[in-house]
């Protein structure tokens, strides 16, 4: 099977955006609402038009979504899926054994760092690492069941829940998707999401999260005729097709208060949900598009992108409580980022990548 370096470049650029809207959002300026104040700021033009692509927090986790989907399904598309059980070992060596161990640095940051409040910074940055923990705390950490607190280790790994719950079922989602036409499995994506939006009952945002993973397996199984049709555009249409798909994916900002109440924002991530398939298509056809995520610092941000995921959050709650009585917060913004990659880089050759070939050890001796 085909290894898609592409993909892996959009992962790592939306890991990049998702870092980088946390190191924006501890500023209170781009925390709070100042929608009201117009388009005659740059900031209100960085936080409430398409600009907003460059540092993406939810959407770029819907994309994590997507793509995982995408990758998944090929060994289905391509008649070489695993066993279930080489299946379940290789997706828990892969996510599961490195997230252990980024929740152990998170847990040492916090450990080694004060939790008082820093009145210059954000509401948001202030509620983390604010409350207690206990062994309870870490124990529900380390086995991602029932609900707990994420903000009190690493915030981030909200997403981690969903991604190994809907990892576990996969292949039954798989198999739907190689079963039927894209058509039905749109369906079965919207009765997903109204389990969790309540339309027809209320449940856990997996449920959701799901119908994303969904929309990237049933992407892979008609990827040769979409790409097809897409090679065939002239290239003003598909200038035209990329500047559509960076409005819908950053529709939340765009238009900003259309989609804010409960059940809005179900239909907010799915018309993100098609700018983000817009993007893939793109990255899988358009020569231009694949130059530039093949440069090698893209293609880097790629490989590291799970661990800079991980890693940038406690590092970034531990520098600012460090160093914000003696570094100006440019400083320290930069400093998280040089940081975060760099910490990233020795997660991956030393924790990622050790993880993956264990798995694929054990899978030798089955």
């Amino acid at each position: 099977m085909n290894r898609y370096i592409e993909l892996d470049s959009l992962r790592g650029i939306a890991a990049f955006s998702v870092m980088l809207s946390h190191v924006l959002i501890v500023y209170p300026a781009f925390y709070q609402n100042t929608y009201d104040q117009g388009y005659l700021t740059i900031l209100n033009w960085l936080k409430y038009s398409p600009l907003h692509l460059f540092w993406v927090g939810q959407e770029a986790v819907l994309f994590f979504f997507i793509l995982s989907g995408f990758v998944l399904y090929l060994p289905y598309r391509n008649e070489r899926q695993l066993p279930y059980k080489k299946y379940l070992i290789k997706r828990i060596c892969r996510i599961y054994l490195p997230y252990l161990a980024t929740l152990l640095f998170a847990y040492l940051l916090r450990s080694l760092s004060d939790s008082e409040k820093i009145p210059e910074l954000s509401y948001w940055f202030n509620e983390l690492w604010s409350r207690p923990y206990s062994w309870k705390t870490i124990a529900s950490h380390s086995s991602l069941v029932g609900s707990f607190d994420t903000n009190a280790l690493n915030p981030v790994i909200w997403s981690l829940v969903d991604e190994m719950r809907i990892s576990i079922l996969f292949p039954l989602l798989a198999v739907f998707v190689l079963r039927y036409n894209w058509k039905i499995v749109a369906l079965l994506c919207v009765f997903l999401s109204s389990l969790h939006c309540g339309l027809i009952a209320h449940g856990s945002a997996t449920f959701h999260y799901a119908a994303m993973f969904l929309i990237g397996a049933a992407l892979a199984k008609n990827q040769a005729e979409i790409v097809n049709r897409f090679c065939t555009q002239r290239r003003s249409v598909k200038i035209m097709l990329f500047a559509v798909a960076t409005f819908l994916y950053t529709i939340r900002w765009s238009a900003y208060g259309a989609f804010e109440s409960a059940r809005a924002i179900g239909a907010r991530e799915y018309i993100a949900a098609v700018g983000i398939i817009i993007f893939i298509i793109v990255a899988l056809s358009s020569n231009t598009a694949k130059r530039i995520l093949h440069m090698r610092p893209v293609e880097f941000l790629g490989k590291i992108s799970y661990s800079l995921y991980l890693v940038h959050m406690p590092i970034l709650i531990c520098l600012l409580h460090a160093f914000h009585e003696t570094i100006a917060m440019n400083g320290i913004a930069l400093l998280v980022i040089v940081v975060s990659l760099l910490v990233a880089s020795l997660s991956y050759y030393m924790i990622e990548l050790p993880a993956i070939r264990f798995g694929k050890a054990i899978i030798g001796r089955m």
